[in-house]
């Protein structure tokens, strides 16, 4: 009896003999955790493996608050390898996992367990606005408050927070260069930064890192800040113009970088032999406005100061004053300025004002009258050379002679009547001369040859007017001089 209790005793120490062990975690970061293990038994009696992970609690937490979600509070794998993967884990967090051992027969399956935790992650909160804020009480310091991000994000912590990452850069044209880099404690909630341009513009950009310094870039916390105003520098570029008798043009340029809103300035003057100043003037800023003048485009504020003697050297000063700082600028450089009398000046420079307005009028005038003049003489010209066709008219069987002072030709034939040009015996055995006769000067009614000018010499062209004057000229161009127009031929 004894003995069959002790077989039955082997034979379930055999049963409960263990295939699944060695379970182990190979790898884990702040998202992933790599599971091996190892199965002694048939392989071919497993069909798969699945791997269930749920998660315990954030580390960051001091209660036990845990993720019961998916895909990173609960979730399971299958694999048939005896390694796994799981992905989408909570950084900082503490994990089960159990491997099951699936059967391909209808035995129990076998179950290994694992506990875990991932590594630190980046911070995933910000701190918090508060209501403090000291911008504009400073003019060369800005102070910075923030408050600690709440507890009930803690699990978005996924690590222990480790402190402040900060980054302050300036915000205006004249201070973007500026750039302030560190880290602050955790506990810190407050950052002073020193070294500032007034009446100047800058922004706090706030990380929260982790104990290794690490944090997301995302998420931020952006503060502005302002500094304050400060006295104004001396006013630069002064000027002075007269603009009428006993007065003058001041322009001055304020100094870049501004230090603060301007309100006023002060101007005051002293002829030039006097040791003391004679007057003082405050001007609002609002009366410093500048007209467009190429001269004075470059300073910003300008004023004409009036009931200055003439005759007289005069020096000029400028002070200007911040908005709410009763401290003004120092003076800035003397300027001088001789008050001439303009009467004079003043007459010779309308006349010439008027004599400019004139020029236009004066230089048409002169246009009409030159093309007038070139017009006339041509026609006078015209008319003169220009006579009544008669082929009876003796006077018109005479040739004309370019140029027929230095030249002689024999005499000739005469024409028969009828004719407007009867040159039978002109040379041909020679090219054209400039000593060639010329048709006889016609009307411009209507012949078919009308008289022009051509530099030194008269000469005569085909009358445009008339078709047949095309047929007149041969191949040199000079007219024929045996031609008879259309009309000549039609009287005889």
């Amino acid at each position: 009896m004894f003995y069959w209790l002790f077989l039955c005793l082997l034979s379930q120490v055999k049963c409960i003999n263990r295939c699944l062990d060695n379970i182990e975690i190979v790898e884990i970061s702040s998202t992933e955790a790599q599971l091996s293990w190892t199965y002694s038994c048939e392989k071919q009696n497993i069909e798969k493996y699945k791997i269930h992970f749920t998660h315990i609690r954030f580390l960051a937490c001091p209660d036990e608050r845990k993720d019961s979600s998916r895909p990173s509070g609960i979730g399971t794998e299958e694999v048939e390898d005896t390694r796994v993967i799981i992905h989408n884990l909570h950084a900082y967090s503490e994990y089960e996992f159990e491997v099951v051992a699936v059967p391909t027969n209808s035995e129990k399956p076998e179950i290994l367990k694992i506990v875990g935790k991932t590594e630190e992650g980046v911070p995933e909160v910000k701190a918090l606005r508060t209501s403090s804020d000291d911008s504009g009480y400073y003019s060369s310091k800005a102070i910075f408050y923030w408050n600690m991000s709440l507890v009930s994000q803690c699990e978005l912590y996924n690590s222990d927070l480790g402190g402040w990452v900060y980054k302050v850069e300036g915000l205006d044209e004249w201070n973007k260069e500026f750039t302030e880099e560190g880290m602050l404690s955790i506990s810190q909630t407050k950052l002073e930064v020193v070294n500032l341009s007034p009446f100047s513009q800058y922004m706090l950009q706030l990380y929260t890192a982790n104990q290794a310094g690490l944090f997301d870039e995302n998420v931020v916390l952006k503060i502005p800040g302002t500094t304050g105003q400060s006295s104004p520098a001396a006013p630069t570029h002064l000027q002075a113009l007269q603009h009428t008798p006993g007065s003058v043009i001041l322009s001055w340029r304020s100094v870049f970088p501004p230090t603060g809103e301007v309100s006023s300035y002060a101007i005051r003057w002293k002829e030039e032999e006097s040791t003391t100043w004679m007057d003082l003037k405050d001007i609002p800023k609002s009366e410093t406005f500048c007209q467009d003048d190429p001269e004075k485009k470059k300073n910003d504020a300008c004023y004409v100061l009036n009931n200055l003697t003439e005759s007289k050297t005069y020096s000029f000063q400028v002070q200007c004053y911040n908005s709410g700082i009763s401290q003004g600028s120092p003076w800035s450089g003397v300027t001088r300025q001789v008050i001439q009398d303009l009467s004079e000046d003043g007459a010779h420079t309308s006349y010439v004002f008027i004599v400019l307005g004139c020029l236009p009028i004066i230089v048409i005038l002169v246009i009409i009258l030159f093309v007038k003049y070139r017009k006339k003489p041509s026609k006078v010209s015209k008319q003169q050379n220009s006579v009544l066709y008669n082929s009876q008219d003796p006077e018109l069987l005479t040739p004309i002679f370019k140029n027929s002072n230095t030249c002689t030709f024999p005499r000739q034939s005469t024409p028969a009547s009828g004719s407007p040009r009867m040159f039978t015996t002109l040379p041909t055995h020679r090219p054209r001369s400039r000593c060639d006769p010329l048709p006889p000067v016609p009307s411009q009614e209507n012949h078919i040859y009308e008289a022009v000018k051509n530099k030194e010499n008269d000469y005569l062209a085909p009358n445009p007017l008339r078709v047949e004057s095309l047929e007149s000229l041969d191949d040199e161009g000079y007219l024929r001089p045996n031609f008879l127009p259309a009309a000549a031929t039609s009287q005889k």
